[in-house]
């Protein structure tokens, strides 16, 4: 996470899950963002096969199953995800009208102290695009 923006931090959790971040601050400075699902609109027949036997509405509604989909692991921390030639990168996608999103508090933060505790970083867009 203290590593140049733009480029991934993976890490492995609950000896189970890859979870993928994007790193969005200056180098030094631990600040990520999760990456915690998304909507696919490519790839599809290779995540079907990775997330065999699952609804494809929860295909990648999740931070584990999104890198269990995307076969994103540990191998990938550090990938510079601004270069459209890397095996994972951003790239901009649909707009989203503002109406779309909901925000809320994280999930499962139960020890957190307010204002932390209720702050709105948790961004979910309601409907398909």
């Amino acid at each position: 996470m203290y590593g140049p923006p733009g480029h991934a931090y993976v890490y492995f959790t609950y000896g189970n899950h890859w979870l993928f971040n994007c790193i969005t601050r200056a180098e030094g400075e631990p600040q990520a963002v999760l990456i915690r699902a998304i909507q696919p609109t490519e790839g599809l027949e290779i995540i079907a096969s990775r997330r065999k036997d699952r609804p494809e509405k929860v295909w990648t509604d999740g931070p584990g199953k999104l890198t269990k989909a995307l076969g994103i692991d540990g191998t990938h921390n550090g990938a510079d995800l601004t270069d459209p030639k890397a095996i994972i990168f951003i790239e901009p996608g649909n707009a989203v009208p503002a109406k779309l999103v909901s925000t809320g508090p994280r999930i499962g933060l139960y020890t957190v102290p307010e204002p932390w505790k209720s702050k709105p970083w948790r961004f979910l867009v309601t409907a398909r695009i």
